[in-house]
């Protein structure tokens, strides 16, 4: 009876048993919270015949040097082309998050002193009096929001002190600024800077393509990738083309509230030679889906993604074998890291793809919401080959 009495016990208390939650970082191996290693940094393989055009992790400013065939523009200056890169702009390396190594490259929506919240701006460029006196004269009986940015000061941003509507006449507070210079200069406002106004929302006159409440597209967001070698040695006929890489949206990130472009790839095709982008999105506002406009045409895919979840992302390539054959294809690939069955999501085929111009990571964010928080990219890839998910 004692027996049968303890065995009852124990019966009781493990069916009652609490499941253990570990913190971020860490697994649950054994009823042990162990700590998450992230994928090694050894090479992955490479066929005999094939070729890696840009490989980064993001543990060094690797991605700026030049590659065999791609390499990022570093923007020397926020108002400069190139990556808009630096501890308080739209990009850097972080150590928040890593699917490869220890970093990753951060997109931060609210970089750049938040700039690419506006809805829209008129930029003045400084007279020797406007600098001195801090006034200039703006279109009349329109709204504009309280501060203004310096965009050759590092964007610093400067208080309002006084606007007279019917005039237009706003003038700045310049003893010191709202928020400092993203790169480090020294705060001031100078003969020759140029000075933008952002619009209020919602107001006549604001906003992006006619839309009162549409706030920048931030088009410098876009990261394009560098040629540094022959177009055609890179893509030729029957040549393919992969471009991978992994992302992480934090379940706190505010995405732009109509699509969140991830990737840009451009092509000329056709008898008129034309440009054509194609372009993967997650969709907002249809449950954070993923779209592609591909070379065949736009499609759906069935999931949408999750936050808090590394997801592995892979397009490829196939030219025609002759300008203006449709012999070509396209296959996408996504899913989450290490759970992918590495079969396409979406094939096109029998489709003419095009002579290549460029790619890019990440596209520009069409948006009417006030977008903020972080998208990491990690573990970005190049090759004349199909790479798959690492993690499988």
């Amino acid at each position: 009876m004692k027996r049968l009495f303890i065995f009852s016990i124990v019966l009781f208390s493990s069916s009652c048993e609490v499941p253990i939650a570990c913190e971020e970082g860490y697994v649950l191996e054994n009823n042990l919270c162990v700590k998450s290693e992230p994928v090694g940094n050894g090479p992955e393989p490479v066929p005999v015949d094939g070729t890696v055009h840009f490989s980064s992790s993001f543990e060094e400013e690797d991605f700026f040097e030049p590659s065999p065939s791609f390499k990022f523009l570093k923007a020397d200056r926020p108002m400069d082309n190139g990556m808009m890169y630096g501890p308080e702009d739209i990009y850097y390396i972080s150590r928040d998050k890593a699917y490869r190594g220890n970093k990753s490259l951060r997109l931060n929506f609210g970089g750049r002193n938040n700039f690419c919240n506006t809805c829209g701006t008129k930029t003045i460029e400084l007279s020797q009096s406007e600098a001195d006196s801090g006034c200039v004269e703006l279109p009349s009986n329109r709204t504009y929001d309280g501060l203004a940015y310096n965009k050759t000061n590092g964007f610093s941003t400067w208080q309002v002190r006084s606007y007279v509507k019917k005039t237009g006449k706003i003038c700045l507070d310049k003893s010191r600024p709202q928020k400092k210079s993203i790169s480090g200069e020294v705060d001031r406002i100078s003969a020759g800077d140029k000075i933008s106004f952002p619009k209020m929302c919602w107001t006549e006159g604001a906003g992006i393509g006619g839309s009162v409440n549409r706030r920048s597209d931030c088009d410098k967001s876009i990261n394009y990738f560098r040629n540094t070698g022959k177009k055609n040695d890179v893509f030729p006929y029957r040549g393919r083309l992969s471009r991978r890489f992994y992302m992480y949206i934090p379940s706190e990130t505010e995405l732009p509230a109509i699509t969140f472009k991830l990737t840009y790839s451009h092509f000329r095709k056709g008898p008129d030679n034309k440009r054509y982008s194609n372009v993967l999105t997650i969709t907002v506002q249809r449950s954070e889906r993923i779209y592609l406009k591909g070379p065949g045409g736009g499609a759906f895919t069935s999931k949408s993604v999750e936050r808090d979840t590394w997801y592995y992302f892979e397009e490829v390539f196939e030219r025609e074998s002759v300008k203006g054959a449709a012999d070509g294809s396209y296959k996408m690939y996504w899913g989450k890291a290490g759970q992918t069955d590495g079969i396409p999501a979406v094939e096109q085929d029998n489709i003419e793809v095009g002579e290549f111009i460029d790619l890019s990571i990440n596209g520009n964010w069409q948006h009417s919401n006030e977008v903020s928080g972080y998208v990491y990219f990690d573990d970005v890839r190049i090759t004349n080959f199909y790479q798959g998910d690492t993690a499988r």
